[in-house]
Parts: C-alpha cells; sequence; structure tokens
C-alpha cells in the first residue's frame, strides 16, 4: 500500500539496479494506465520474471500496452488480478507472442 505515482512510477523505472531485478511486487499501488506505461518505457525492466501488479487501478488500456511491449519477454508470471480487466486478456496476451516464457498470468 504504497500509493506510487506515475511521478515516482518515472523515477523508479530508471532506479540505478533495476536491470538487475528479477522479481518485482508493486501491488496495492494506484499506478492505473500512465503510471503502467512510464514503467514499461523503462530500458531497464528486461531481466523482470515475475512481475506482480495486483490491484493497481490499471484498465484495458494499460494492459493493452502491457500485452504490446517487446521488453519483457523473459517474464514468466504476471500477476494482474484486481484490476479493471476481464478474462478476455488471457488470449490476447498468449496471442501477442510478446512474452514466450510466460507460464503464470492471473487476471481474475
Amino acid at each position: 500500500d504504497m500509493d506510487i505515482t506515475t511521478f515516482e512510477m518515472t523515477y523508479l523505472s530508471q532506479y540505478p539496479g533495476l536491470e538487475n531485478v528479477e522479481e518485482l511486487d508493486l501491488r496495492k499501488n494506484r499506478l492505473g494506465d500512465e503510471g503502467l506505461e512510464a514503467f514499461l518505457l523503462s530500458e531497464k525492466i528486461e531481466n523482470i520474471r515475475a512481475l506482480d501488479l495486483r490491484n493497481n487501478q490499471i484498465t484495458r488500456k494499460g494492459v493493452g500496452v502491457l500485452a504490446a511491449t517487446n521488453k519483457l519477454t523473459l517474464l514468466e508470471k504476471l500477476d494482474l488480478r484486481s484490476n479493471k480487466i476481464g478474462p478476455a486478456w488471457i488470449n490476447k496476451f498468449k496471442s501477442t507472442g510478446n512474452y514466450p516464457n510466460l507460464s503464470s498470468l492471473k487476471i481474475v
């Protein structure tokens, strides 16, 4: 429950050492679509293998950007529960081909 703002997420996405992080838990913040998009602009997120984005007020817009990114190809686990999206996103993620290692995707 840290309530990370979009501005803070922009800073976090450039944080020294982020390129070494393999598991990132951002649950229970208020990232929203803008915060998620700011995070996805980072060049330092390519080694993340597990990402928890539960309960962040993310909508279809933000998840669409997440599904389309090619920066998280090593991602194995993604948790998007308790956001404003539905189960149809499971197939949309799989169909992009951007997540070849994704073995666990939780949406609802």
